[in-house]
């Protein structure tokens, strides 16, 4: 099991990248609850790749849960990582939990013409919603992954550092400037794809450019992501898209840098 508490080296990982993967980090027990849970919930028969990879059109199921107890133990374990990034004002009692099951495509080809993990990846940032416009407010995100994902297994993809670019957009041409990730990304490093045994969890900050990776495996990828909130969110977001780490009292700021 990973340690509840965050190093100075990974803070720093946090701070300077935008998100931070952590292996080991949830019990096998809470691992095979959720487990249960999101297949009880998802309307496909996991198991059977042919149809998987056929159908449903809707290759990515987002479900957002309207009843958050069953994952009361998962959140309970990602609530002390996040409260080593936001700190002491972190509310406990409001995350917001989706279930995300990404499918494989059925595509198979060989090493000499694998597709980028980003092929065909819808690239966003959490924050803000990208047809109406709307902030979507929360201090910090963290993803898990209930089974494993191997390369080119629909993970979790982001753009290191994207976060300080998008804050910099925001500056100069407002908030509209976070519904077009391109000019962010562009000014960024190359997309890292996390893969992970179950139970690796990545934390991210709310202004990270981050998408589903193409999936070539056989099983479908599952993973929740919880958001979690400030007590203060309300008064505070729009001054954290300003400042990205201006409301991140557990981190040690003196000893984390951009660069």
């Amino acid at each position: 099991m990973a340690s509840n508490t965050l190093s100075t080296e990974q803070q720093q990982r946090f701070v300077c990248n935008g998100f931070l993967v952590l292996r080991e980090a949830i019990p096998e027990d809470v691992l095979e609850s959720v487990c249960n849970e999101i297949t009880n919930t998802l309307p496909e028969e996991l198991n059977d790749f042919e149809k998987l990879a056929s159908g449903p059109k809707k290759r990515h199921e987002w479900i957002e849960t309207e009843d958050d107890s069953p994952f009361d133990k998962l959140n309970q374990h990602l609530y002390k990582y996040a409260s080593e990034i936001v700190g002491d004002k972190l509310n406990p009692t409001t995350p917001l939990t989706q279930i995300s099951a990404r499918y494989p495509t059925g595509k198979h080809p060989g090493s000499q013409n694998r597709p980028s993990p980003i092929e065909g990846v819808y690239h966003h940032i959490d924050a803000i919603d990208n047809e109406s416009g709307n902030l979507q407010p929360f201090s910090v995100g963290v993803g898990t992954y209930i089974n494993e994902v191997a390369p080119r297994s629909g993970g979790f993809c982001v753009w290191p550092g994207s976060h300080w670019h998008a804050a910099e957009r925001v500056s100069e041409h407002g908030m509209v400037a976070l519904q077009d990730v391109d000019p962010i990304i562009n000014s960024t490093n190359a997309p890292f794809e996390v893969t992970g045994q179950a139970g690796t969890i990545f934390l991210y900050h709310h202004l990270l450019v981050h998408g589903g990776g193409v999936h070539l495996g056989r099983q479908p990828r599952l993973a929740t992501f919880t958001r979690f909130l400030r007590e203060d969110i309300g008064d505070t977001f729009k001054d954290s898209i300003k400042e990205p780490f201006k409301f991140c009292e557990g981190l040690n700021m003196e000893k984390c840098h951009r660069h």
